[in-house]
């Protein structure tokens, strides 16, 4: 649902996706994440009431969200409700240095564990999810096993259950960022991701083959003003629509709002965000 997408990108969670983007989603997000935390952090935010408005600028039915932050930070927990999400709990645990060291994610028929571990420069190494429904006990696992060398980001291994395996490995430009990751599983090549950054060295684009589109084609857009990121452009995977996401800070830097636009720019859902402090 809409609200529960907004709140997983708002939040900066890492989850695991079966949509490659893994440099994105395990290694640059982890970072935004850490940058969300020391946010919190130095402006002791304690709770945070999130409001879900609908295009009808309407609050939308039903429809509740709370952040709450431990006082020594080491948890932030999330409860989202509304009438068409299920209620769920999504705990993230974080070390003194505001990494991110688990997640759990709960509702009526799922609990999904993520745990991470570092290397000794601090750089994500492996990610372990756990996911069961548990309504029916079904479970699954995946392990991302991050590898580095002297020049730094080598290749990732992705493991699936105990047998099904990925490995993705990484290409730089000349100031050493990383502009694609080629996967393969089972032998056969996976279509490439390729990324994009501004002279800033901040990422921009994320570009990979749209089939519908018959060529390539943005999955993310990024824009930023005065340091944040301004806006976020999102293209579902296989589709030629999108989704564009405007974000507002106060003068903390805190995100007070952000906006969903459809691609006839009409207004999907708004999203505003209220903290309280300890």
């Amino acid at each position: 649902m809409r609200e529960r997408f907004s709140l997983i990108f708002v939040l900066l969670l890492v989850v695991f996706s079966a949509n490659s983007q893994y440099y994105y989603k395990d290694i640059l997000l982890a970072r935004q994440n850490q940058e969300n935390w020391k946010s919190f952090h130095d402006q002791k935010v304690r709770e945070v009431s999130i409001q879900s408005i609908d295009a009808n600028n309407e609050p939308t039915p039903d429809f509740t969200c709370m952040q709450k932050v431990t006082p020594d930070f080491s948890s932030i927990s999330t409860f989202t409700k509304s009438t068409n999400v299920p209620a769920s709990t999504l705990t993230a645990y974080y070390d003194q240095s505001g990494r991110m060291v688990k997640t759990v994610d709960t509702s009526d028929t799922y609990k999904s564990t993520t745990e991470y571990s570092y290397n000794e420069k601090g750089e994500v190494s492996v990610m372990l999810n756990n996911s069961v429904q548990t309504d029916n006990q079904i479970v699954t696992t995946e392990r991302h096993v991050w590898v580095y060398d002297a020049g730094g980001l080598k290749k990732m291994i992705k493991i699936k259950g105990e047998t099904d395996s990925t490995t993705v490995t990484f290409v730089k430009d000349e100031k050493g960022n990383i502009v694609e990751e080629k996967p393969v599983r089972g032998g056969q090549s996976q279509p490439s991701v390729y990324y994009y950054y501004d002279n800033d060295g901040r990422l921009t684009d994320i570009v990979r083959y749209n089939q519908k589109a018959g060529r390539l084609l943005p999955d993310y857009v990024f824009e930023y003003n005065s340091g944040h990121l301004s806006s976020m452009l999102f293209v579902p995977n296989g589709s030629t629509d999108y989704q564009r996401w405007i974000y507002v800070y106060d003068a903390n830097g805190l995100k007070t709002n952000e906006t969903c636009y459809d691609k006839k720019r009409q207004v999907v859902v708004k999203i505003r965000y209220n903290y309280t402090t300890f």
